[in-house]
């Protein structure tokens, strides 16, 4: 199977906020408080050295996303939209490291405090409302790799560029993104490379 690869660099024009699931559990007895200002920062997603990323599947669902969002139609496919394509024919393999604006990778321990009012299940309208704390970062950029499977895809790489571009400013990343009516995650690409001898 030929793969053609892209690299992509990014940078954030708003904060992004994480909302990992699976949370260590509260100690017996342990207040909600005490539990949310001991466990906050473990909603970010991290590497292994514990630097925040963006995970593959983040990525790969917003560009998909971005294709729902514009209903572009394939050119001489008649009635057929890019939506199919950019789901199966598009994979991202290894998670973006989070840098600041130094260029360095950002700890989850750098991150800010972000406290919320909401639903106790983490769904609007569904069960009592508590306060909650998410870990955001204001500053930040990435880069990561884009492996073009689909034949259509491939004979226009642009169009991956151009679908991510529409990611970036109406779908972002992480909780409260552009695409679920938020303000945060949004990004402009700077760059975006076919990598030679991919094709």
């Amino acid at each position: 199977m030929k793969l053609i690869q892209a690299r992509v660099e990014v940078r954030g024009v708003a904060p992004i906020l994480f909302s990992r699931p699976g949370l260590p559990p509260k100690n017996k007895g342990e207040d909600d408080c005490v539990y949310e200002e001991r466990i906050w920062r473990e909603r970010a997603h991290v590497d292994v050295d514990g630097n925040c990323v963006v995970t593959p599947d983040i990525i790969k669902n917003s560009i998909a996303d971005a294709g729902r969002y514009t209903g572009e139609k394939i050119k001489g496919q008649g009635q057929k939209r890019y939506t199919d394509k950019l789901s199966r024919g598009v994979m991202i393999v290894e998670p973006a490291l989070l840098l600041d604006g130094g260029g360095k990778p950002i700890p989850k321990g750098a991150t800010i405090a972000h406290p919320e009012f909401g639903s106790s299940r983490g769904q609007r309208g569904q069960g009592p409302k508590v306060w909650k704390t998410f870990p955001r970062i204001d500053v930040w950029s990435t880069n990561f790799a884009v492996h073009i499977i689909d034949p259509l895809l491939q004979s226009d790489p642009d169009k991956i560029r151009e679908f991510l571009e529409v990611a970036g400013m109406f779908t972002g990343w992480g909780k409260n993104r552009a695409a679920t009516g938020g303000i945060f995650g949004r990004f402009n690409v700077e760059k975006f490379s076919v990598q030679k001898g991919s094709r």
